[in-house]
């Protein structure tokens, strides 16, 4: 019986499969690494193949023969006339590959390949894998093949991890090219030509359009009747805006291969923007599918409204808005016909037709998430980098840091740094000032403020109160938007340090009646009588030592938006990127939508 585990597939007659299979098994188990797991899985390969043969000729008969197959290991010889069997083989395959390989009329036919593919003599563990490696390094430096010997490749040596030989990478992603019909043309170097065709794609693929433009030129004068050259060409030629000669090429591929009508849509727009109105119309008249081609049919409508063929403009136009009622383009090119007019309308119309468009369920849900997840994102970020949104991208996506100030010489020494201080107060206190951010003739302005004034100002910004804080006797000021009940007596302060807005020092300084050098009148409210005077004592004695003043002469604390200090400098959570990417995506998605109608509107 068949262990059909081994192979990892389920059973089969297919012999591509059980050799993909044993392929892709030999790399694990290589006879000088697992002896014994690689003649098990011989044995096994040898089974398979046996039996998918016997399937081919006799279907039924091998099913039964499936079920009953005994378990045997082959039969050893020791005939001496094997090793030489073996190596005539070997001699014979090597000829085959080589063949294959050097005669460009062999590597292009897909049979060739099968008959390399399909001999028994190539699953030899050695063999195989020297056969892969050959192969692999001959397509790198020769990648130009037929779509169906890169099919066949990927599917039996397992190409598909490796991103420069993959199928879907060479043959799927980007245009087939035809091999057949110029391999039958006589008298011209076919390598140099494939060569030159498939590195003019490269280019074009690359969007390096000018070189890929030179490329189909050293191919045309190799070769000038290839139909897929002439395509690739004609497609160049509209990115550089040679609209003539993309009209020459079409017409000279209709000549080559009058059966081929594939590049009429784009021959089409070449005509349209070489204003050949009757051309257009003629063409979209032949064959009819032309009009469901996307881009095609607005086209034909125009040409249509050029040639003052209305009627026939309006049908392509109801076609379109019954496919698409939001269709800007129709909806513009109709509106145009209902005003029988032949030139554009004023932009007040269009602005109108396009605001119309524009504020669509799904733009508006779009535009909703966004919001709702930069507002997440927002709060996230500032809560464990304490930073706003745009600051924390500016500083390279990193974290403030902070510094624990326990007494007012660590403080002070924050002053310098960039990052966060959290600092404990006593006896916080608020001292009837205000914190006001305005914006001014586009510019920010920040002031300290009485409550009075207050009273009497509209503000459309930021509105904190200031308040005072005691740490080892010295007053710091610090303003924070929420508002504390009176006689706090102790409070932990996640702050930055900022400078005095205009004024700033002198409205406390007043406000607490220290225009001069500190002394102890004007916080009489403050402290009780013996609390005042211990403290006026200790003050006294920073003073005639000149080491600091009440208040910080040229910074203040401005309270941090993140209330969790614990969280600062820890990674931000993984759902933090993952709203990011979605965001991201949402966005790029409206910017697209918006660009396309933009373009619409502009008659881009």
């Amino acid at each position: 019986m068949i262990d059909w585990s081994l192979l990892e597939i389920e059973p089969t007659s297919n012999t591509n499969q059980i050799k993909k299979a044993y392929a892709k098994l030999l790399s694990k188990h290589h006879p000088e690494d697992d002896p014994e797991g690689y003649q098990k899985l011989r044995e096994v390969y040898e089974k398979a193949i046996k039996y998918a043969k016997g399937a081919e000729k006799n279907p039924q008969h091998a099913l039964k023969e499936e079920s009953a197959y005994p378990y045997s290991v082959p039969e050893q010889t020791n005939s001496i006339e094997q090793p030489i069997v073996e190596v005539q083989k070997e001699k014979h395959w090597d000829e085959l590959l080589h063949e294959v390989l050097n005669c460009i009329e062999k590597r292009m036919n897909v049979n060739d390949w099968k008959s390399l593919l399909t001999n028994d003599f190539i699953w030899n563990v050695d063999i195989l894998s020297r056969f892969n490696q050959l192969v692999k390094n001959y397509i790198l430096e020769r990648p130009y093949l037929p779509y169906e010997i890169w099919e066949i490749l990927d599917e039996l040596l397992d190409w598909k991890n490796d991103e420069k030989l993959s199928y879907e990478k060479n043959i799927e992603e980007i245009s087939q090219f035809d091999y057949y019909q110029t391999l039958k043309v006589k008298d011209i170097n076919h390598e140099l030509f494939f060569a030159t065709r498939h590195e003019a794609r490269n280019h074009y693929i690359q969007n390096d359009i000018r070189e890929a433009y030179k490329k189909t030129t050293e191919a045309m004068s190799i070769y000038n009747k290839d139909v897929d050259l002439l395509k690739l060409r004609a497609t160049i030629c509209q990115h550089l805006l040679k609209w003539e000669e993309a009209r020459d090429i079409y017409e000279l591929i209709e000549t080559i291969d009058p059966a081929n009508i594939t590049h009429q849509p784009e021959k089409i727009k070449v005509l349209y923007r070489l204003e050949k109105w009757d051309e257009v119309i003629k063409l979209a008249k032949e064959d009819t599918s032309k009009k469901n081609v996307k881009g095609v049919r607005i086209l034909i409508a125009k040409a249509y409204i050029k040639s003052g063929l209305k009627k026939e403009a309006k049908g392509i136009l109801d076609q379109m808005l019954a496919e698409d009622r939001n269709d800007i383009e129709a909806l513009l090119l109709l509106e145009q016909l209902k005003e029988k007019r032949k030139n554009p309308f004023n932009f007040k119309t269009i602005f109108v037709i396009f605001l119309r468009n524009l504020l669509s369920i799904q733009l508006i849900a779009l535009v909703v998430a966004i919001f709702v997840l930069q507002i997440n994102i927002n709060n996230q970020v500032e809560r464990y980098t304490g930073y706003g949104f745009v600051e924390w991208i500016k500083g390279g996506f990193q974290s403030k840091e902070v510094i624990i100030a326990e007494s007012i010489d660590e403080l002070l020494e924050s002053k310098d740094g960039n990052g966060l201080v959290l600092v404990p107060f006593e006896n916080v206190e608020h001292t009837g000032l205000y914190r006001v951010e305005t914006i001014i003739d586009g510019k920010k302005e920040i002031r300290f403020i009485k409550e009075w004034q207050k009273e009497n100002m509209v503000s459309d910004g930021i509105d904190e109160q200031i308040y005072v804080g005691l740490i080892d006797g010295y007053y710091i000021p610090f303003s924070h938007p929420y508002e504390y009940p009176e006689n706090l007596k102790s409070f932990e302060l996640l702050a930055e340090w900022q400078p005095y807005p205009d004024l700033g020092l002198y409205h406390l300084q007043t406000t607490f009646g220290l225009e001069s050098n500190p002394g102890f009148s004007g916080f009489e409210q403050i402290f009780s009588d013996s609390e005042e005077e211990q403290m006026e004592s200790i003050l006294q004695e920073e003073v005639e030592s000149n080491e600091y003043d009440y208040f910080p002469e040229d910074k203040y604390l401005v309270a941090s938006n993140s209330h969790h200090p614990e969280l600062l400098n820890q990674s931000l959570p993984l759902v933090v990127y993952i709203f990011l990417i979605v965001n991201s995506l949402l966005i790029i998605l409206v910017l697209k939508n918006l660009f396309q109608k933009l373009r619409i509107l502009l008659g881009r």
